[in-house]
């Protein structure tokens, strides 16, 4: 796991902001309100948002349909499917995902 302190410093400036905003409108309840009014919850919650974490790499199958450009996947390749979520907000349980896939083709086929 790879933490960013910018992202850290991000969180920490811009959830406040965000969630006076949305309290002015009423948007957040009492509860939710008490755990974001809470420093060390809150510094818990921007650590979590600065981590990264990659998923180890998984062989997969690629299910080709007929309209799939043969140049784009091909028959006999191994490909590889690798995934990293970052910037995962506890008090909203949303981040973001980004994958790669990787196709590496037989032995003996360029």
């Amino acid at each position: 796991m790879v933490f960013d302190a910018a992202a850290n410093l991000e969180y920490l400036s811009k959830k406040p902001i965000a969630v006076t905003a949305a309290n002015a409108t009423g948007a957040i309840v009492a509860p939710r309100q008490a755990v974001l009014s809470n420093a060390s919850r809150l510094a818990s919650y921007a650590h979590f948002f600065s981590a990264t974490e990659v998923t180890l790499p998984t062989i997969t199958d690629v299910a080709l349909t007929p309209d799939t450009p043969v140049e784009t996947f091909k028959l006999g390749w191994l490909w590889t499917l690798s995934l990293s979520f970052s910037r995962y907000d506890g008090d909203t349980l949303t981040g973001h995902v980004v994958g790669t896939l990787t196709g590496t083709p037989p032995t003996g086929e360029a």
